[in-house]
């Protein structure tokens, strides 16, 4: 094969190359494609909000909220009331639709910002996760254990690292404090301050009573993906 015939198969195979990594939404750069899980979920929508911070981030859990309405999406491409908007919007049915990158900060954990993944639920009052919002919330902590460094753990008062709520963060009366009781923890233990509204219900005790649900279903995504079950 002569020098020309060599040019124009190198070439073809980088053309080749290039449509590949555009079909899997891949830029051509390796550096890209190697760095892509730690930003991006694979099977969340890409819906990036304007004006979102670049300050980068090392994430140590992942923080589950509840938007208080049933709306498909409350972002994208604007922000939330105040400025607010999370990583992930989680719908009672579809994909989650990704808002921000995962190694750069969100705006929906104040002063925790700094460390969590954020994940905006559709619901209300008295509602309980649906099973394709269990499955969509397992399924991204499972990422951010595998790709981010999150802990394969469940986040309790004095750590608060893993799969982690927003009330772990906020001030209020949510009754006696008791350790085998989830929807009792608040920032009176763990110190920590996630939000400047007391009394937040966020994200109702239905859904911090499922948290133990979305662990055991993430421990599937991990074996499934090639990470480490708990």
């Amino acid at each position: 094969m002569g020098t020309d015939d060599n040019l124009i198969t190198r070439r073809s195979l980088l053309l080749g190359s290039a449509a590949a990594a555009a079909a899997l939404g891949l830029g051509t750069d390796p550096a890209d494609a190697a760095v892509r899980p730690r930003r991006r979920a694979a099977f969340a929508v890409w819906d990036p909000i304007t004006g979102k911070l670049t300050t980068a981030m090392s994430p140590k859990r992942v923080t589950v909220h509840i938007a208080v309405t049933r709306s498909g999406d409350i972002y994208g491409p604007g922000k939330g009331a105040g400025g607010s908007y999370a990583h992930f919007y989680n719908p009672r049915s579809g994909a989650p639709r990704q808002h921000q990158y995962l190694d750069r900060r969100a705006a929906a954990d104040l002063n925790g910002s700094s460390r969590s993944i954020s994940v905006e639920h559709a619901g209300l009052d008295g509602d309980r996760m649906t099973d394709t919002q269990l499955r969509n919330l397992a399924k991204i902590f499972a990422w951010a254990v595998i790709h981010c460094g999150v802990p394969n753990r469940i986040a309790t008062v004095d750590d608060l690292r893993g799969l982690a709520w927003h009330r772990l963060g906020i001030d209020g009366n949510f009754g006696r404090f008791d350790p085998h009781d989830r929807t009792t923890w608040c920032r009176k233990q763990t110190g920590a301050v996630w939000s400047s509204a007391t009394g937040k219900l966020c994200p109702t005790d239905k859904f911090i009573r499922q948290i133990p649900t979305v662990y055991s279903r993430a421990q599937y995504w991990l074996k499934k993906w090639g990470g480490r079950p708990g």
